[in-house]
């Protein structure tokens, strides 16, 4: 029988039909695993300036230089979302009665008032 490169105890385990044993250092996260950001988008209105579009993309963290929007307008932290959960979120924004959608319609509004 070929051993395929596995030890003893390993060849002994795949005849008696075990499963193998999985090694502490396959299964530890590295730490650079664990610190990565998520990918964010934004799902709210364009604001003025280019500074912020819809659907803009965020590979590492929402950005050091949206810093002073954020704080200004919070709505914009409520549309600033993971990709994952992006399609649930984009209905949300429109739909009348939600969180995003009063988000949304308060950065819209503000634009009008600028």
């Amino acid at each position: 029988m070929a051993t395929d490169g596995l030890s003893d105890k390993e060849v002994k385990n795949k005849e008696a039909g075990e499963k193998p044993a999985i090694k502490a250092k396959e299964t530890a996260k590295t730490p650079e695993t664990t610190k990565t950001q998520q990918q964010l988008i934004y799902v709210g209105p364009n604001l003025p300036g280019g500074r912020l579009s819809r659907f803009r993309v965020f590979k590492e963290g929402i950005p050091s230089y949206l810093d002073d929007i954020v704080k200004s307008n919070p709505d914009i932290s409520r549309l600033i979302v993971p990709i994952e959960v992006f399609t649930a979120v984009l209905a949300r924004v429109s739909t009348p009665g939600t969180i995003e959608h009063a988000a949304a319609q308060k950065l819209i509004e503000r634009q009008g008032e600028a």
